[in-house]
């Protein structure tokens, strides 16, 4: 069964401003880019399924274990604001739980930190 990534309360999105700030990625910047270590379900899953955060299909994303961002390209500018705190997730679709590297995502920074991944994103299953 195929779920979607979603970000919950558990996510550690903190972690992934972190990196994004490392990488001087600021406030209205859109870039593509490549984020590794990513964890798709499992630990929380159940309390957050239970809790009604979110249902059977969808899986929590962890950012806890991300190793640094990569930027391929950069779409638009930044203002040199400072990042937003909240972070989304778009379209991805894993097969199962587990580790993942995503490369070429659309990492955008404007009201919430979204990574999106599209047709040009690569999602790869590094291990369980």
């Amino acid at each position: 069964m195929k779920m979607q990534g979603t970000v919950t309360a558990s996510s550690q999105p903190e972690v992934l401003r972190h990196r994004l700030q490392e990488d001087n990625i600021t406030h209205g910047q859109t870039v593509r880019g490549d984020i590794t270590n990513v964890r798709v379900g499992e630990s929380g899953t159940s309390s957050d399924v239970g809790a009604g955060k979110v249902n059977a299909r969808q899986a929590p994303v962890f950012f806890c274990n991300i190793g640094d961002v990569k930027v391929r390209k950069e779409i638009n500018a930044g203002d040199g604001g400072e990042l937003p705190e909240r972070v989304l997730v778009k379209d991805l679709v894993v097969e199962a739980p587990g580790f993942y590297d995503i490369e070429n995502a659309v990492i955008t920074s404007n009201g919430a930190i979204t990574v999106t991944a599209d047709e040009e994103t690569k999602v790869i299953f590094v291990g369980a």
